[in-house]
């Protein structure tokens, strides 16, 4: 959001790309900034890149500079706190330091809010070398309110919780959870990792119960992970009440048995990166039609 007030465009990236995978999309793109997170993984990911590509600025954020102060402390010294093993060059700034060195500047910029690209998101891999879709701010904007006429529940603002389980790298969860629920002014509980947890989906569970999340996107396969968690049971997952499945065709008996047991109505939409990225969709309220991918949005 800070970026693109600032009137920059970004490309989102997959955190687990390879270095070579991130140089194609850099180079495909014309990225001049690369922000990456202080990890083990990560940081040294973007110093093998920077031997096949050149970009202007490389800033780095911290986890640490996000919690507060003593649990920041607290965290470093037990080491609980990831951070790269390797050398930070030089020329690379952390974000902290930009923030302390410089003052609050009220800018504005003009744009053209039909026509001008707010991202590039990569798309098509299995096709092929992945392809940057460029996307306005008006599809962005335009498909979140589409959303809010045909699927969302009616909701005062502050009211929803959703459960971002999707990746925000991804346009299936960047905007039906993070842009949705910016929009109507919601909660977001963030799962890094579906899969955490022994056995696997247990964090995910444990999430649920603790937050008690109302909205939930996602893929078939945490639908069925779900259920079949030997530690869940239908007062684990009540608390959801509007649930949407993409990606993937969802299985009838999937829909039937989560619904039985969570008391929730699971619809089936469908979508593609080019569209931003939802095309199609069941009525949440009525005129659900199982098997279907639904009908087009309005408008």
């Amino acid at each position: 959001f800070g970026s693109l007030k600032a009137g920059a465009i970004n490309i989102t990236c997959n955190p687990l790309y390879t270095d070579k995978e991130l140089a194609y999309q850099v180079n495909d793109s014309g990225a001049k900034t690369l922000v990456v997170l202080d990890h083990p993984n990560f940081y040294p990911t973007v110093l093998k890149t920077l031997q096949e590509v050149k970009v202007d600025n490389v800033i780095i954020c911290k986890i640490g500079d996000f919690l507060p102060p003593l649990k920041a402390k607290l965290g470093s010294m037990l080491g609980k706190i990831p951070k790269s093993n390797v050398p930070h060059q030089q020329d690379h700034v952390y974000f902290s330091d930009i923030m302390t060195k410089y003052q609050p500047e009220k800018h504005s910029f003009d744009f053209d809010f039909e026509n001008d690209p707010a991202l590039i998101l990569y798309t098509g891999g299995t096709t092929g070398v992945p392809k940057g879709a460029v996307l306005t701010h008006k599809n962005f904007v335009s498909n979140v309110m589409q959303l809010d006429q045909i699927l969302y529940p009616k909701m005062n603002p502050g009211e929803g919780r959703y459960l971002g389980a999707l990746p925000f790298y991804h346009s299936y969860g960047l905007t039906t959870c993070l842009l949705a629920a910016v929009q109507n002014a919601a909660s977001i509980v963030f799962i890094p990792d579906p899969r955490a947890g022994n056995p696997p989906f247990t964090d995910l569970l444990e999430a649920i119960q603790t937050y008690k999340p109302t909205l939930f996107h996602a893929v078939p396969t945490l639908y069925g992970a779900l259920l079949n968690h030997p530690n869940s049971s239908k007062d684990d997952l009540s608390c959801m009440k509007a649930c949407v499945s993409g990606a993937a065709p969802l299985p009838l008996q999937v829909m039937k048995d989560f619904e039985a047991k969570t008391g929730a109505n699971l619809v089936e939409g469908w979508g593609l990166t080019e569209t931003s990225p939802v095309a199609t969709t069941n009525p949440m309220k009525e005129g659900k039609k199982p098997g279907s991918i639904g009908i087009p949005l309005p408008d």
